[in-house]
């Protein structure tokens, strides 16, 4: 190789080029210096507008790092006053510490306490926690106007968190709402004290950034959080609670006290790796006809979970030799969930590169093989061999398996309330309470029975997929039909929100109940350590 004009001694001596000379590769494949035809004035020119592009980027460069930190939510503890107020306040412009950990609703009437978690999974303020469940303890037996307890915990998903103004949060208010309402009714009935509707909202730090791409990208960092949030203290904290919920006797032994847990995306994630394998062992333990057992929860609840179908395997294999089960575990996922069906699997795939997968036998068929890539890159939801039923909108008219049952429609509770008229009123709450005994009825009935493959519940069915699945199972994991709920978000219309939540009440007194032919057996005592300081051992009786 040679340079034109100039020899290989000179080469090893620094060499001054000339500001329009530059190097060029000849096509013999010689390297040459020529010379640029562009002045000195050109070239400077040049340099300047290089050099101020470079400063421009620069600059956007760290507007753009600046915009991020900038648009970053905080980890702070939003309910900092330990008090009891109302919902109206804390606003989004209250100060945190003047915000109330708890509030309380009249019309309808509800107590809602909210438990704060940090990024490493630990409470935010213990004595927070504490707070919420002596408020708790305290009200249930000293409440005058009420007896026993239906305590409900819902921890939320992705881009939330305890803002007062929080989608997920409003959300949990009005489903609080209407098991007021339904709970009411049935009391009158009954002609006894409803039993007193209690919230725990679970909350962490499920928003990142307000800005919208960046909190995109912050999936595997949120998903990443909620699992360990689910695998320290979320189990304490729900356990806990769940002491307080059959802390005291229910109004009679067929209307006890209950306990139901509910999560949602990430959140789903989050309560499935704190109570799987509880799940698991509470399974086992009704297996065993002389075992002494509180219930683990009355239901346990999963919208749009945000987790992989992999991890679901065990608790499959664990209840697939069990018979008369009612569901231990409910999940419900809608088929046009874009999240959990295509930006799930796509982020998993980026995220599992490099891992070494093999074929397995699927846990809900034996003799057949399934792949541990795609079981670990899909959502649970979305795993078409781990699902159990679907969940349809039945059609007033059509054909078999399912049809709108009009004798299992009750009158909306909720609205009924609103009435003026009292007979009026009267004779549609006698109407709802028929209703809703007759549809428990049928759907015991029916799930006693194998050859029938349809739960109906009024507007909706529950269909078994016969050909993977016993109907009769601990885990349910249901494909929800979209005129149902629609897409990831619990933000939906009134229309699928009446039919969706008013099915739900109905599936919850179906999975809480006991299978015909078992008794329930209650445990005398159950021994935990409370919240701390632990000073002392409460002694609780079922």
């Amino acid at each position: 190789m040679t340079v034109q004009g100039y020899g290989s001694k000179e080469l090893a001596l620094l060499v001054e080029i000339p500001y329009n000379a530059h190097f060029e590769f000849s096509r013999a494949g010689h390297l040459t210096l020529a010379r640029s035809t562009s002045t000195g004035a050109d070239v400077h020119s040049q340099r300047r507008k290089e050099s101020i592009m470079c400063r421009r980027l620069g600059v956007s460069f760290a507007a753009l790092l600046f915009g991020l930190v900038a648009a970053c939510t905080p980890e702070i503890q939003y309910r900092q006053l330990n008090a009891v107020g109302s919902k109206s306040t804390c606003t989004t412009h209250t100060d945190p510490a003047q915000c109330p950990t708890a509030e309380i609703s009249t019309d309808p009437d509800y107590f809602l306490g909210i438990v704060e978690f940090d990024d490493q999974g630990v409470l935010f303020n213990r004595n927070q926690f504490n707070y919420v469940i002596q408020q708790i303890d305290q009200r249930t037996p000293n409440d005058q106007d009420h007896e026993g307890t239906i305590l409900i915990t819902f921890t939320h998903g992705w881009d939330h968190n305890a803002q007062a103004d929080d989608e997920n949060l409003e959300f949990f208010r009005e489903m609080l709402s209407r098991f007021c309402a339904a709970e009411r009714g049935e009391a009158m009935l009954d002609q006894r004290k409803p039993r007193r509707v209690i919230g725990a909202y679970l909350a962490w730090r499920g928003q990142i950034s307000t800005w919208r791409l960046f909190q995109v990208l912050s999936f595997w960092n949120r998903k990443d959080a909620a699992h360990r949030i689910g695998e320290r203290d979320a189990t304490e904290v729900l356990l806990q609670l769940r002491v307080s919920a059959y802390a005291h006797p229910g109004p009679s032994r067929d209307t006890p006290n209950r306990f139901i847990v509910m999560g949602h995306s990430f959140g789903g994630a989050l309560v499935y790796s704190a109570m799987s394998q509880l799940i698991a062992g509470h399974l086992l333990s009704r297996q065993n006809p002389a075992s002494n057992f509180l219930p683990l929860a009355d239901a346990v609840i999963l919208f749009n979970p945000a987790f992989e179908a992999a991890r679901l395997q065990h608790l499959l294999e664990t209840a697939a030799d069990m018979d008369e089960q009612r569901p231990g575990l409910s999940i419900f996922t809608s088929k046009t969930d874009w999240a959990t069906g295509v930006a799930f699997p796509l982020a998993r795939y980026v995220n599992t590169i490099g891992l070494a997968y093999r074929e397995i036998a699927d846990p809900v068929k034996p003799t057949e093989m399934m792949s541990q890539r795609e079981a670990d890159t899909h959502s649970a939801g979305h795993f078409g061999l781990f699902l159990t039923h679907d969940l349809v909108r039945a059609p007033k008219e059509g054909s078999e398996p399912c049809n709108q049952q009009q004798e299992l429609v009750a009158p909306d509770i909720h609205a009924l309330w609103g009435l003026r008229d009292r007979e009026e009123r009267s004779r549609l709450l006698r109407q709802y309470g028929d209703v809703t005994r007759h549809a428990q009825e049928r759907l015991s009935e029916t799930y006693a029975d194998n050859s029938r493959s349809v739960l109906e519940f009024g507007h909706t069915c529950l269909i078994a997929r016969g050909k993977l699945v016993r109907k009769q199972l601990a885990v349910f994991n249901v494909s929800v039909d979209s005129t149902l709920w629609d897409g990831h978000s619990l933000n939906q219309t009134e229309d699928r929100l009446e039919l969706f939540q008013g099915f739900l009440q109905k599936f919850i007194l179906f999975a809480a109940s006991t299978p015909q032919g078992e008794e329930e057996v209650s445990s005398e005592a159950l021994r935990v350590h409370p919240a701390k300081p632990r000073a002392v051992l409460r002694e609780h009786k079922f």
